[in-house]
Parts: structure tokens; sequence; C-alpha cells
């Protein structure tokens, strides 16, 4: 997921509601099911390690999906906690428009997975997915 977000914010929008949009514009659409898992960032772990290396930028707060997109996207994806943030207000807007993201991605099931949580979205309702939960 988080290398699907680098390519959309290859031209950056102006919003992170633009973002979304693109985001899910990118996905293929279709299939019957679409699972949309989004990596982890624990403290402690050989990744970690790697990615402080590379350096680390500054937390960003994000208030809502109107909040304006920082124009060094790079540097904000830089740190573990904005893209946690990221992933959290993405899911947060597909789970609360899930009848147009199924209907937009011609599907019957979208399932999110991210960090011990996984959401699955379908038509009539969305549903915690325990059997899937990553640990």
């Amino acid at each position: 997921m988080i290398a699907q977000l680098r390519i959309c914010l290859c031209n950056i929008p102006d919003t992170f509601e633009e973002l979304i949009i693109r985001f899910i514009s990118s996905v293929p659409k279709g299939y019957r099911r679409i699972d949309i898992v989004a990596d982890t960032y624990r403290r402690g772990s050989i990744e970690s390690a790697e990615r402080e290396k590379r350096g680390k930028s500054t937390k960003v707060i994000l208030g809502s999906v109107k909040s304006k997109v920082l124009r060094d996207a790079n540097k904000f994806m830089m740190n573990d906690e904005n893209k946690v943030a990221l992933i959290n207000i993405i899911f947060k807007n597909m789970i609360e428009n899930r009848v147009h993201v199924i209907l937009q991605l011609d599907t019957q099931l979208i399932v999110l997975s991210s960090d011990g949580e996984c959401v699955s979205l379908a038509p009539t309702s969305s549903f915690e997915t325990v059997e899937l939960k990553s640990k």
C-alpha cells in the first residue's frame, strides 16, 4: 500500500481527500474481493533500524481529509508515525464511504488490513475480520 501511495504522491494533490480519491482510483477494479494491506511499523524491528539510518522527518498532525498535503511528500513519508496516520485516515474514509468505494471498485468485498487490525467492507455492512488479523 505504501508503494502505491508513493506513486499517488508523485504529482502532489492539494488535500488528503484528493490523495484518497487518487489512491482508490489506482486500485484494480472488477474483482470479487480486493485486499488492501498496509505495512506495519514496529519499533525495534530490522526495518525500523534501516529507516532510522535513512533519516527521519517531523511528525505531522493530520486533522482530517480536508487537511493540506505537505509539498515535500518524501519528507512526510520518512516518519513512521506520519505513514500510520495516513493509513488510518485512508482506511477510516473508506469505511465511512463503504458503499461508494465498493461501487467504484466494482467488487463485493474489500478487506483492509493494518497493524493487527482487519476490517471487511461489504455492500450492506462493515465488520471486523478476526481470523485475518496480523500479530
